[in-house]
């Protein structure tokens, strides 16, 4: 599976490509969301069960990563926004289900990914059991447990600061281009 950092740099694409700021992490509690839902399906990892010696193996990519959380969490996002009397909550309610299917997709297109879950991810949770998997495997991923230098762990890692921040700068730079050429709004 992607790091936390490969999660969050794909927060901060859509960021980049979605809220247009005119300078690329201000404000940065625009940014906040993006990184915290992006991350939000691995909330697995915090659920505690006594007696469970494969905490991981047994419990990650399973509900939270389908439709349903997404769901869930979308609604979950409207009623704290309506709470706070947020005008754009359906923004942020879209912005929750399509970060968690963009981080489920990230889950299915890496090899560790097909370690945790050969079966697949039950995407269509609660609405059916079938289990999907990608055969096309697009980054190598990361190995829960060992540490952020082992090799494989260093690939991975590489791999998505390659991807991710490569995607970043091209949006940033294409966004300078259009500002210095005055065909984009300086909009914060």
């Amino acid at each position: 599976m992607p790091s936390p950092i490969g999660h969050s740099l794909s927060g901060v694409l859509l960021y980049s490509l979605l809220e247009k700021p005119s300078h690329p992490f201000r404000p940065w509690q625009k940014l906040l969301p993006y990184l915290l839902i992006a991350n939000l399906p691995d909330i697995d990892f915090m659920v505690y069960r006594a007696g469970r010696v494969r905490f991981v193996e047994d419990y990650h990519h399973a509900y939270s990563h389908s439709l349903g959380f997404g769901l869930v969490a979308a609604l979950i996002t409207y009623g704290v926004l309506w709470a706070f009397r947020e005008k754009e909550r359906f923004r942020y309610v879209l912005l929750a289900v399509g970060l968690t299917a963009v981080h489920c997709f990230l889950d299915l297109t890496n090899w560790t990914g097909q370690l945790f879950s050969p079966g697949g991810l039950p995407l269509l949770w609660p609405f059916g059991q079938q289990t999907f998997a990608c055969p096309i495997l697009i980054l190598p991923g990361v190995a829960t447990g060992k540490s952020p230098f082992d090799p494989v762990n260093l690939i991975g890692i590489s791999s998505e600061f390659l991807l991710f921040g490569s995607s970043i700068a091209l949006v940033w730079a294409y966004r300078a281009k259009r500002h210095d050429a005055g065909t984009m709004p300086n909009t914060v």
